[in-house]
């Protein structure tokens, strides 16, 4: 009798342990299994009610006119903001904006809106062709697309003269090159373009810019030394 009861309780550990098995190897598992696939759909879901939109984050406030190139991508991180709260005006693509300009002075902090975005004012002049020129500065990033600048060669006695006056520029490089210049693209007449040619031989071609398109012109020097 007793053999017989040490046997149940042997058939009941036995038993018991089986069924511990079959839990940690196929239950336990599959169980996991089953709530990550939720965890997964939940972020995913969750995810999906939300959407980025680019804010501006320079430190210097992009003005009104400024044009929109990818030359300022870097300046404008994305944020998630829930689809819910997302209106008809704002954008979820920064690419969306190239080609216009900026209808009014956009802030750090704030973001890019078709409300704030107005048809690229490109002057036309049949006698202009966009080129591009290394500058040894941008005025601390100042320069932007869409901002006016002169383009002043500066000797090693510490003159200078004025190249070219008030230029609207279409688009610029931040980055500097192995030189230290930067890129600005602005158009020029072949004159304009002969005298770049001749200052950059003569100096260091450097920017200044203007405080807005209201701002008076400058007077050119270079040309007239030249004639």
């Amino acid at each position: 009798m007793k053999k017989n009861l040490l046997l149940k309780i042997a058939v009941v550990l036995l038993a018991m342990a089986l069924v511990a098995g079959i839990y940690t190897l196929f239950v336990i598992p599959s169980v996991r299994k089953e709530e990550q696939e939720k965890s997964k759909k939940e972020i995913a879901r969750i995810t999906e009610m939300y959407v980025s939109v680019p804010i501006y984050n320079g430190e210097t406030p992009l003005v009104k006119g400024t044009l929109m190139t990818e030359a300022l991508a870097g300046l404008f991180t994305a944020m998630k903001v829930p689809a819910a709260s997302l209106n008809a005006e704002m954008l979820t693509d920064i690419g969306t904006s190239y080609g216009f300009q900026l209808a009014g002075t956009l802030s750090k902090g704030e973001p890019l809106t078709i409300a704030n975005l107005e048809r690229a004012d490109l002057e036309e002049n049949e006698e202009e062709r966009l080129k591009e020129f290394a500058v040894s500065s941008l005025v601390c990033e100042k320069v932007v697309p869409g901002t006016y600048i002169d383009v002043v060669v500066r000797y090693e006695d510490g003159t200078y003269d004025v190249v070219l006056v008030k230029k609207r520029v279409h688009d610029v490089r931040q980055t500097a090159d192995a030189e230290g210049n930067y890129t600005v693209v602005i158009p020029v007449t072949e004159g304009e373009y002969a005298d770049m040619l001749a200052a950059r031989k003569l100096g260091e071609l450097d920017t200044r810019l203007y405080l807005d398109e209201k701002h008076p012109a400058s007077t050119a020097t270079f040309g007239e030394k030249r004639s």
